[in-house]
């Protein structure tokens, strides 16, 4: 078998011959007629080339590559889609390299295209852009403007933003997994319920954006500005944060509790409401009269910990443990306390109205006088509790086991 790329091979559309071509005619044969091809300047049999190029290997990928760096039109996105398409590193590193010209990639947009994978736009001003759908995995955006873009759908994930304007950007059902957005201005962004898990947001302006329940587990936040950003049930867990990380005093607490397994903290009248502190040590700490309004505190440990009068009203503790913690005149109404445990913890006069208590093991627990008013306490148990001043009737306990060991049915 011919090697050779010079040569012809069996699905060239001329062999040659004896006779020379005419003048002003292209020889079709081997990658020298690829490349003679791609120089004619002619689109339709530039197209054509380009569809034959990859028969040849490195030869005809660089060929491709040559044209991509000259091209215009049809024939740039025909070079550019190829060499998109193709697993190989000079491939993508060339697609990296090209700049683009905005209004050819607004025209490519506009005529219907989406995937814009590997593209290099930095620096391009696309201020206030629709871009709904559009596919930008692995993409050079440094530096680049799109303030005020609508990105609804969008797929950013592997791509470089460093130094990008994303102002005003609601990233909802925006993909930005893996992206680099060291030194990006996100300045009153919405990122709510994102997975930023691991990003990278060394330096980036995050004042005012929103963050709520986003997961920045892991993530780089060190020099980054946070002030006044909206962390609401944000996962800290993990993130990366320094000296120079600018960050409300309450949020960088939280990101301490997480991150730092301290038993025994004083969190007396602490405001930790919205807190995201799913399985946090806390054992032993003292929250009395801390405010953990719909803080997460799913898995928790709070062993020994002090929450007399503390506020749990609609918080998370499922699967927590507290046992022998101190809750008495404690508010957890409407929390979620399913699966959690309460051996020999202090709940007298603790207000348990609407929460769901299922499954939840209160054994030996003191429940004197706790307000139980539309709980649900199916399959809680009881087994030895006191429920002295307790209504049960006021609440689900269908299957819940009562003081003396006998259950509601």
């Amino acid at each position: 078998m011919n090697d050779n790329p010079n040569q012809p091979r069996k699905y060239d559309a001329v062999f040659g011959g004896k006779s020379p071509p005419p003048v002003g005619g292209v020889v079709l044969g081997g990658i020298e007629g690829v490349r003679q091809r791609l120089a004619s300047n002619i689109a339709e049999p530039q197209l054509k080339a380009l569809q034959d190029a990859l028969k040849y290997g490195e030869a005809g990928i660089e060929a491709a590559i040559a044209t991509l760096q000259n091209a215009s039109g049809d024939v740039l996105w025909m070079a550019y889609s190829i060499l998109r398409d193709i697993d190989n590193p000079k491939a993508k590193q060339a697609l990296l390299s090209y700049q683009w010209k905005v209004h050819e990639f607004q025209r490519l947009y506009a005529a219907g295209e989406r995937n814009f994978n590997n593209i290099n736009l930095s620096g391009c001003n696309l201020m206030r852009a629709d871009l709904k759908k559009i596919c930008l995995v692995g993409a050079n955006l440094t530096q680049i403007n799109l303030a005020h873009a609508c990105l609804k759908g969008a797929d950013f994930s592997y791509a470089n933003l460093s130094g990008a304007n994303l102002r005003g950007i609601d990233f909802r059902n925006v993909n930005l997994s893996h992206v680099n957005l060291s030194h990006a201005h996100l300045e009153r962004a919405n990122l709510t319920n994102l997975n930023l898990s691991g990003v990278n947001l060394n330096g980036a302006c995050l004042e005012g954006a929103c963050l709520e329940a986003a997961d920045l587990s892991n993530a780089d936040l060190s020099n980054a500005n946070l002030k006044n950003a909206q962390l609401k049930l944000t996962n800290l867990c993990g993130a990366i944060i320094n000296e120079t990380t600018l960050l409300d005093n309450k949020w960088r607490l939280v990101w301490e509790i997480v991150n730092y397994k301290v038993e025994g903290r004083d969190l007396n009248n602490v405001d930790l409401s919205y807190a995201k502190l799913w399985a946090a040590n806390l054992n032993n700490a003292n929250l009395s009269s801390a405010n953990l309004e719909n803080a997460d505190l799913s898995r928790a440990k709070l062993s020994g910990a002090n929450l007399n009068c503390a506020c749990l009203k609609g918080a998370n503790l499922s699967d927590a443990c507290l046992n022998n913690a101190n809750l008495e005149n404690a508010n957890l109404q409407y929390a979620d306390v399913r699966n959690a445990e309460f051996k020999n913890a202090k709940l007298s006069g603790v207000i348990l109205s609407g929460a769901d208590i299922r499954g939840a093991i209160l054994i030996n627990a003191d429940l004197q006088n706790a307000k139980l008013r539309g709980a649900k306490l199916r399959d809680a148990d009881l087994s030895g509790a006191n429920i002295e001043g307790v209504n049960l009737q006021e609440a689900d306990s269908h299957g819940c086991t009562l003081p003396d060991g006998k259950a509601i049915w």
